[in-house]
């Protein structure tokens, strides 16, 4: 179900409109965040793995220019 509150975000005008319809105040505030949380961390993770990537990229063309 919280893949679903991920998916829900990309369309924003939603989210709240779903939650006050399926929680009390408390709880919409707790899932607001933890799905805000997730895609940071999603976010930081392609971060890095692009990050990474470009770094194996550069070494490799730098190998491949000793040749």
């Amino acid at each position: 179900m919280f893949l679903l509150y991920i998916a829900t975000v990309l369309d924003p005008k939603y989210v709240k409109f779903y939650f006050n319809h399926m929680y009390d105040v408390d709880k919409i505030n707790e899932l607001i965040r933890k799905v805000k949380d997730t895609l940071t961390r999603m976010y930081e993770y392609y971060l890095k793995v692009n990050e990474i990537r470009r770094i194996c990229t550069m070494l490799m063309l730098v190998d491949l220019n000793k040749i």
